[in-house]
């Protein structure tokens, strides 16, 4: 039996809180207590195993009636108990994004370490362990490494859409108020009249058509006919690593056609200047200067191509077909 038992009595809050007698930290539970206590999580075999017990053992404690917040561990606790990491960490994000970015900060926008990402997905890729920012013994784990260019974009294309997949089902999950953080505010300005009053409701019409718009690109170019189907299709994945993987060959399956198919190629690169057209960006000129192609579709011939190992460098031959 653990010999730690804090019970509290009925009405108890840690502010008004005076000890019955000297060396009692808690109702019931001297110093002694909590140094085994101590004794014991230190003792534990894993840092989660730690928490675990420390979870079990103040337990009681976890109540906003005891203290405000404390409550908020309660999910926390029970996703530790429960085993998946994965779980944990969510429910880690939803105690602590609105605590550093206020409370009416979505949890679905939560800032992603672009730096980490990368150090998380190509690291282990070729066993690579990077210490005090000494990065060239690295090189040459890579350059001994058997992983083929062809794999290395594989690889690191399904971790990161199983990556983006995660962030995308917590935006769909919260659609509305992600939107509603988002969008531009007109309540401030009084009266609600005036040349700079039409300015903002102008930029919140723009916006949300970009909003609307971002959703059907991201719809078309993973496959689906449309945002809503899309959106179903995240969320179900979500926890679900079968149906999770099962989503992600078959999205990255189709972004690989974008490179090798002709038509493929075209049609994404359709949708993306719908995309640009209802921002009403003029991009034609600068497609140009990038590519020295005057239209997607004559980029498509030459990179299809060369994906397909099948381009010809030597020809000097240059495409300029109209849309």
């Amino acid at each position: 039996m653990d010999p730690f038992d804090l019970q509290l009595p009925d009405g108890f809050t840690i502010e008004g809180y005076v000890p019955a007698v000297e060396g009692e930290l808690l109702p019931g539970v001297s110093f002694r207590d909590m140094v085994n206590l101590v004794g014991k999580i230190i003792s534990t075999d894993t840092f989660k195993e730690s928490l675990v017990v420390t979870c079990n053992s103040l337990g009681p404690l976890l109540d906003d009636a005891v203290y405000e917040g404390l409550g908020d561990l309660v999910p926390l606790c029970e996703a530790l108990r429960g085993g998946e990491n994965s779980v944990v960490v969510n429910e880690c994000e939803k105690v602590l994004v609105p605590l550093m970015y206020g409370s009416d900060y979505p949890l679905a926008l939560r800032p992603v370490d672009i730096g980490q990402l990368i150090m998380d997905t190509v690291f282990p890729l070729f066993n690579l362990q990077i210490e005090d920012e000494n990065y060239c013994p690295g090189v040459d784990a890579v350059l001994n490494s058997d992983l083929t260019p062809q794999q290395l974009v594989v690889s690191l294309m399904d971790s990161w859409l199983k990556i983006g997949m995660e962030y995308g089902s917590g935006i769909c999950e919260s659609r509305e108020e992600v939107f509603d953080y988002l969008v531009p505010d007109l309540s401030w300005i009084d009266p609600p009249s005036g040349d700079f009053y039409e300015e903002v409701l102008a930029e919140k019409q723009r916006f949300v058509q970009s909003w609307h718009s971002t959703f059907d690109l991201a719809s078309e170019l993973t496959g689906f006919d449309s945002a809503d189907e899309m959106c179903s299709a995240l969320i179900a994945a979500s926890g679900d690593a079968n149906v999770t993987n099962a989503l992600v060959d078959a999205i990255g399956e189709l972004i690989l056609t974008y490179l090798t198919d002709e038509a493929e190629c075209k049609a994404a690169l359709g949708s993306l200047a719908r995309f640009i057209n209802i921002l009403d960006l003029d991009i034609s000129n600068v497609f140009y200067q990038v590519t020295g192609y005057f239209s997607p579709q004559a980029l498509c011939i030459v990179s299809t191509a060369a994906f397909r190992g099948e381009a010809d460098t030597s020809s000097g031959k240059s495409y300029s077909f109209s849309l």
